[in-house]
C-alpha cells in the first residue's frame, strides 16, 4: 500500500487471498500512523480504510467474526468467493 503502486496504477486490480491476511486487522493502526506522520500520509495518499476498498478480498477465512469485519468495514461489494483448492484443509 505504501509503495505508491496503487496510486500510480489506479486501474490495476488486486485480489488479496484469505480475507487479506493481517491487513484488515492493522488498518486502524495504519490510519492512526497516517494522521500522525506526514511520511506515512504521503506514502498512503488517502485514508487507510478507503485505500483498502481498492482491493478485493476473498472470503476464505473460516471464521464468521472475521467475515463480519470484512463485510462491515471493507464492504460486501469487495468480497469474492475464495477457495483453498487444491490444498484441502482437514
Amino acid at each position: 500500500m505504501g509503495s505508491g503502486v496503487v496510486k500510480r496504477f489506479p486501474r490495476l486490480r488486486f485480489l488479496l487471498s484469505h480475507g487479506g491476511g493481517a491487513l484488515p486487522s492493522i488498518l486502524g493502526r495504519l490510519e492512526m500512523a497516517r494522521q500522525l506522520m506526514p511520511s506515512i500520509d504521503k506514502a498512503l495518499g488517502e485514508n487507510a480504510w478507503q485505500l483498502a476498498r481498492r482491493f478485493r478480498f476473498d472470503s476464505n477465512v473460516y471464521d464468521a467474526g472475521t467475515l463480519k469485519v470484512l463485510t462491515d468495514r471493507i464492504g460486501l461489494d469487495r468480497l469474492v468467493v475464495g477457495s483453498d483448492y487444491p490444498f484441502l484443509v482437514r
